[in-house]
């Protein structure tokens, strides 16, 4: 597949094309096609150091609900990353 790749730290000039292997599909996952993406500003300045973003809180993808709560009763300041562990 060809993928638009950043192998290290550093700002938008990092960014470069790649062929990749299909990525394998385990069991419980599953695979998303994506024709087109973008980067845009804040991602940029984001990778370039220049724009930080404050992580308050990660939550296993589980407790979604319990993050959608905490937004919306604006009970924490930053960001809120749900993984998938």
């Amino acid at each position: 597949m060809r993928a638009a790749v950043i192998d290290r730290f550093g700002g938008p000039s990092e960014l470069h094309h790649a062929e990749l292997e299909d990525p394998s599909v385990k069991a419980g996952q599953v695979r998303i096609g994506v024709s087109a993406a973008a980067v845009g500003r804040p991602g940029a300045i984001t990778r370039a150091g220049v724009l930080t973003i404050r992580v308050a809180e990660v939550l296993p993808l589980s407790q979604a609900a319990h993050g959608h709560e905490l937004f919306d009763d604006q009970a924490i300041r930053g960001r809120i990353v749900l993984a998938m562990r």
